[in-house]
């Protein structure tokens, strides 16, 4: 049993799911890993920047179309939606060559 840094995404503590080895998870947020050393490994290169798989409201309304309409969203949200996971799709993983 190592250590275990917290949560990445939201500071939170994190725990074993299965006692004292296994797969990690965040109490605050649910956040997984798969076993410990995953859990802490941290990127620092400013290469990489970790971003949800799915972008929120404000990550689609950043270029300010947010007040051009009335705080909801637009078709071209979706279309940002489709873009964005196509591009995480395509992105290098962590490790890649």
């Amino acid at each position: 049993m190592s250590d275990l840094l917290p949560c990445p995404f939201c500071n939170g503590e994190a725990e074993y799911c299965l006692g004292d080895d296994g797969p990690v998870i965040c109490v605050e947020c649910n956040a997984t890993a798969p076993e410990d050393k995953d859990w802490n490994r941290r990127y620092t290169s400013s290469e990489w920047q970790c971003v949800p798989k799915e972008p929120s409201f404000q990550m689609l309304s950043a270029d300010g179309c947010a007040s051009d309409h009335g705080g909801k969203g637009c078709i071209h949200h979706e279309n940002r939606k489709r873009i964005w996971s196509a591009m995480l799709s395509a992105a290098p993983k962590p490790g890649d060559a």
